[in-house]
């Protein structure tokens, strides 16, 4: 026997919990030894318990029938939440049109709700990453840029156990984060794409442009402070002003960090974005320096977590499923295919090249 952590999407009927959970005034929810059932899968998901420790069974004879047993993905619900996001992305794009062309005041409660919307499809056979797993095939507009942006940034405040109005602050921050972009003359006949914004001479002016937008609007300051500051790092490599970390407020950086992810992620022609993987790995690795590192630490390890039981497809073309993720290299986990545990710390010759749905 062995214990795995694993996302509370992700646990089955029939699986045993093996470690007390508890709430976040320290009652236990749900004691060890429990057996899923509906109603336990309820009562976490109304707590938001992100994850539980459960049995794994890892003997020869049980691991075909795990394997078969690797989550699916509900497509008609998927299909569902597709058609809410389009029409939350048409919405967003409406809203930012009416304050960039019209001066119109931030309409809070329009913006929250299409967020709302989007989140009310995740269930227990539809979680929110896979809707933003599937959408980031076709986030190259600055409306799904957005919405991807603030959803993981909603998620990564929830984690980090942000009160409930700091969380409604970052969601808005993040839907209004690229705004500025607006304000460059080709916008209105030119597509935006992320990748392009990024390359024009011009990028590194949407930060300011945008807080200008928003300077006499009837926000909360904080969010006007995020949107100047989500390109800003700390390490003074960023921009528009280049300030330390005293600069940045807390909303900022969960935004930043949330951006970042997003933005290596993305497919566009031309950029077929990164795997989840390596981009958490760059970020852990290479960017660590740029962002609050306890933030970083507690969005690579839960976004790391989420693909565990999901299918991926090796460099070599073989397929297999995800069981274990590696804390000293979450971009190598171990990976089960047929019969077989592929422990990726090991054979470096293989990767993970594709994650499947």
């Amino acid at each position: 026997m062995a214990l795995i952590r694993m996302k509370t999407h992700n646990i089955k009927k029939g699986m045993v919990i093996k470690a007390d959970v508890y709430n976040r005034a320290g009652v236990i929810l749900v004691p060890a030894g429990t057996t899923v059932t509906s109603e336990v899968f309820e009562l976490l998901s109304k707590h938001f318990i992100e994850e539980v420790v459960i049995e794994y069974v890892t003997e020869p004879a049980s691991v075909t029938s795990f394997s078969s047993g690797r989550r699916r993905i509900n497509e008609k619900k998927l299909q569902e939440a597709t058609m809410i996001y389009k029409v939350a992305e048409e919405t967003l794009a409406e809203n930012l049109k009416d304050i960039v062309q019209k001066d119109k005041e931030v309409d809070i409660p329009a913006l929250l709700g299409l967020l709302q919307s989007v989140i009310d499809k995740v269930d227990e056979e539809l979680s929110i990453f896979d809707i933003l797993h599937h959408m980031q095939k076709d986030s190259d507009t600055l409306y799904a840029h957005s919405i991807n942006v603030s959803l993981y940034a909603q998620l990564l405040a929830r984690w980090a156990n942000l009160v409930a109005e700091e969380i409604e602050l970052v969601s808005l921050s993040g839907l209004l984060h690229d705004m500025g972009h607006l304000q460059y003359p080709e916008s209105d006949t030119e597509p935006f794409t992320l990748h392009d914004g990024m390359e024009k001479n011009c990028h590194e002016q949407h930060p300011t442009l945008g807080y200008r937008l928003l300077q006499n609007k009837s926000i909360d300051h904080r969010i006007k402070q995020a949107v100047l500051t989500h390109h800003e790092r700390f390490d003074q490599s960023g921009f528009p002003l280049g300030v330390s970390f005293v600069n940045i407020n807390q909303i900022a950086r969960v935004l930043s960090i949330a951006d970042s992810y997003v933005t290596l992620i993305t497919e566009e022609n031309g950029h077929p974005g990164m795997i989840p993987f390596e981009a958490l790995r760059q970020l852990q690795e290479t960017d660590y320096k740029k962002f609050d590192y306890k933030l970083l630490t507690i969005f690579v390890e839960h976004v790391s977590l989420n693909y565990v039981q999901h299918e991926v497809q090796l460099t070599d073309g073989r397929i297999g499923t995800i069981l274990m993720i590696n804390k000293t290299d979450i971009s190598r986990p171990l990976v089960q295919i047929g019969n077989f545990f592929v422990d990726l710390t090991k054979q470096k010759d293989l990767a993970i090249e594709k994650i499947l749905m």
